[in-house]
């Protein structure tokens, strides 16, 4: 949670003099800010065109939102909703993103998910024992969309290993936790 004093703070209930009085600052500074005709916000034509080009090299919506420390409803309200206008700051901190933002929550194939999924079945496990492993109190592993996270992807790996489904030096390479020489 932001710090006294900050607005963030007083917009998340804060109601203390420093943040009152933070609260206030803006308030005036934006009034004259707009008495003046000067917007406070930013085009959103850029920063759509960023995420969608991050979003087709395989980096999801999530970790875009991560990596820029902002809402993922603000990604989807940009790209989806077609948003306008947007802070300069949300703004400067998505258009700094690479492919780096990957590691955030990135996406594998779900061809490749499929597939140790019906190694697995192979071996005797069930797609309820998989959700289970996963952590998941529900259902079943369900292959439904076109992919799914490196994360999904990677736990599939190592639970593949541990019931000997794949080999435990190839579960920890496709897990990408192999030892590189």
């Amino acid at each position: 949670m932001p710090g006294h004093g900050t607005r963030a703070r007083y917009l998340r209930g804060c109601k203390c003099a420093e943040c009152r009085e933070a609260n206030r600052v803006y308030g005036r500074a934006y009034k004259d800010a707009a008495a003046h005709g000067i917007r406070r916000t930013v085009s959103t034509a850029r920063v759509r065109r960023h995420i969608e080009k991050l979003h087709a090299a395989g980096v999801e919506y999530r970790a875009i939102a991560r990596a820029a420390e902002c809402c993922t409803s603000v990604l989807v309200a940009i790209v989806n909703l077609g948003q306008e206008r947007m802070s300069p700051e949300i703004a400067r901190r998505i258009l700094d993103l690479g492919e780096e933002a990957r590691r955030y929550n990135s996406l594998a194939p779900i061809d490749e998910a499929a597939r140790i999924v019906t190694l697995l079945e192979a071996h005797g496990v069930n797609r309820a024992a998989v959700a289970r492993s996963m952590g998941w109190g529900h259902g079943s592993f369900q292959v439904r969309q076109e992919s799914v996270t490196r994360r999904t992807y990677r736990r599939l790996a190592i639970i593949a290993g541990v019931a000997g489904a794949i080999t435990k030096e190839r579960a920890l390479e496709e897990a990408g936790l192999a030892q590189r020489s």
